[in-house]
């Protein structure tokens, strides 16, 4: 059980971290030689594309998680739920950083804050979503028994 909590927390900061990175050296290395040399004047498609990547993942996360998170609730034992709630926190994870990262991209391409503040938005959602604890037992819908089981690791 321990080992699997390890397991997703070093994928939670696998995800978070390389965002961070990227805007760092987006900012400060790449843009300022792009931008001189950008033509890129219109970016409302770019706009509509992040809004749109934004809305679609919520959309997703809101319908679609929970129907993947029941197989997880419906095992057993408590190692059993943590094994299967691998599979849907992976994917949550990799629709939260993929909005962010294509947001970057677009800051990249066209030295526009807007998508600077998209990526940071998208990137708190996705440190909020560290795999603490509480965060699993909400998630799973853990019994009294497993959420001490569980925070006892």
């Amino acid at each position: 059980m321990k080992q699997i909590l390890q397991q997703l927390r070093i994928l939670h900061i696998a995800l978070t971290v390389p965002i961070v990175f990227m805007g760092i050296v987006f900012h400060f290395v790449l843009l300022p030689t792009i931008a001189a040399d950008s033509t890129m004047q219109n970016h409302l498609l770019f706009q509509v594309v992040v809004v749109l990547m934004a809305v679609g993942s919520m959309a997703f996360i809101k319908v679609f998680m929970p129907k993947l998170m029941l197989n997880a609730q419906k095992q057993v034992d408590l190692q059993s739920k943590l094994q299967a709630y691998k599979s849907p926190f992976i994917i949550k994870m990799a629709i939260l950083e993929s909005v962010a990262m294509i947001s970057l991209v677009f800051y990249l391409l066209t030295s526009k804050l807007f998508y600077v503040a998209m990526a940071a938005v998208w990137l708190v959602l996705l440190i909020l979503e560290h795999p603490t604890p509480q965060n699993i037992a909400r998630e799973l819908k853990l019994s009294e028994k497993e959420m001490k089981d569980l925070m006892r690791n």
